[in-house]
């Protein structure tokens, strides 16, 4: 084989060698471009997975409450009870100024429980929010890992073709 095959040869090589690098920073810039987006999904999940436990443990606390409202609707019941069994002023007064206090205990625990299930509104709306969102990230990183595979494929399929080997390469070849 001559030097001039030869050369014609490593710029064939040398064409290779341009175009691997440029596909490579391709490569590179894709995949800083993929990572982001898996930390980003990362953070969303992880903000949903405290998101969902604060959720939970206000439907804990909701229930509580509910229980709690219960059980001080039955006081005020038996109060009144009290009340009308009342034999005298003081009796009566004392029945009276304790139905009262029921009640504004009452009233404190459904203001509580009304703030509750509006913060636990707004916290199933972020949920939903940021699932939202996780979903759209996760398409998109798919869509986008399945065009970059594509994208290389095709740069490396459609780029300069391997070098034809000699006689005089066939032991680089191999």
């Amino acid at each position: 084989m001559s030097i001039r095959e030869q050369i014609a040869f490593l710029e064939e090589l040398s064409a290779i060698d341009v175009e691997i690098r440029r596909i490579d920073e391709q490569l590179e810039k894709q995949q800083t471009g993929l990572s982001g987006m898996r930390s980003e999904v990362k953070v969303l999940e992880d903000r949903l997975k405290t998101d969902r436990e604060t959720l939970t443990s206000m439907e804990k606390t909701r229930s509580e409450l509910v229980a709690e409202l219960r059980q001080m609707t039955q006081q005020i019941d038996r109060s009144r009870e009290k009340l009308q069994r009342s034999r005298n002023e003081r009796e009566s007064n004392a029945a009276q100024r304790e139905i009262e206090e029921l009640r504004k205990l009452h009233r404190d625990r459904e203001d509580e429980l009304e703030r509750l299930n509006s913060a636990a509104d707004a916290a199933r709306l972020a949920i939903e929010d940021a699932d939202g969102k996780r979903g759209v990230l996760s398409a998109e990183l798919v869509g986008t890992a399945t065009g970059i595979t594509t994208s290389i494929g095709t740069s490396r399929s459609s780029g300069a073709s391997a070098p034809r080997c000699g006689p005089s390469w066939s032991r680089s070849c191999r």
